[in-house]
């Protein structure tokens, strides 16, 4: 993309949100006319972002009047965000405990479009100097919390996860076979945890849990990273149940009420 094409599309998107914002002041809604003088853009250029807002859901219709208003797009993301908000100030208090019994780095991420997007960090005591940036992205296929994610997901979005990011090679570990992954998550799902053993980074272990929201849905993953001397399959019986007692904990805040679970498409 060339440099002006990038500032038309740039330029683009501050008009489609300037007209959100505009639609947000506006409780009754209001008509392309009003709207085009509200944002002081021409009627046609407003008139044509308006219907591929109204397009994508972002801008609703009245079949009464015909004015525009803000979609349930915008709702609904809206509700996410303030579920992710809620997901972290409830988990805080469970992760630095986790920290604390552990000795370990603990992590709280969410999947996003087939990856895992890290939410919530603690140091490790440790090394305090060792940390996951907030909002760095992760595979799924070779980090625990990415498989414990994948294990209640439907097995079509698995397939589509594998189909669109492949299953590339980060150590001699790390999984690269379909066939192979989608056993490693029944196996998941049936034991409700998972251990990446060195198929991410080298030299370093994790332990991961899924968290479950009040509908019974996954919406989240814990765990506890370290280097694999100190996280090593040896205190896999100590580990474990703090990693799972902690998402257990979160699932619980979050309303979750616990019943047999089943892992949504790989069974």
């Amino acid at each position: 993309m060339t440099k002006n094409r990038r500032d038309d599309s740039v330029k683009t998107l501050e008009k489609g949100l300037e007209i959100l914002e505009a639609l947000a002041d506006e409780e009754y809604g209001m008509s392309v006319a009003n709207l085009a003088r509200k944002v002081g853009l021409p009627l046609s250029t407003t008139y044509r972002l308006v219907r591929t807002l109204l397009d994508r859901g972002y801008v609703e219709q009245s079949r009464e009047t015909r004015k525009y208003s803000i979609g349930l797009k915008v709702l609904q993301l809206k509700g996410r965000v303030l579920s992710q908000k809620r997901l972290g100030e409830q988990a805080m208090p469970v992760l630095k405990d986790l920290a604390q019994k552990s000795g370990e780095m603990v992590h709280l991420v969410v999947y996003n479009q087939g990856e895992v997007v890290y939410v919530n960090t603690v140091e490790s005591l440790a090394n305090p100097g060792l940390y996951t940036q907030v909002g760095s992205r992760a595979p799924c296929h070779c980090t625990a919390v990415g498989k414990v994610l994948l294990a209640f997901l439907d097995e079509r979005e698995v397939d589509r996860v594998i189909a669109e990011k492949g299953l590339p090679r980060r150590t001699p570990k790390t999984i690269t076979s379909p066939e192979e992954l989608k056993r490693c998550l029944q196996m998941v799902g049936a034991q409700g945890y998972a251990i990446d053993d060195e198929e991410a980074n080298e030299g370093y272990r994790c332990i991961a849990a899924p968290i479950w929201d009040y509908s019974g849905k996954v919406i989240a993953a814990i765990s506890i990273s370290g280097p694999a001397t100190r996280v090593s399959p040896a205190r896999d019986g100590e580990l474990i149940p703090l990693v799972k007692s902690a998402a257990d904990e979160i699932s619980y805040r979050l309303g979750h009420i616990r019943k047999e679970r089943v892992a949504s498409g790989m069974h």
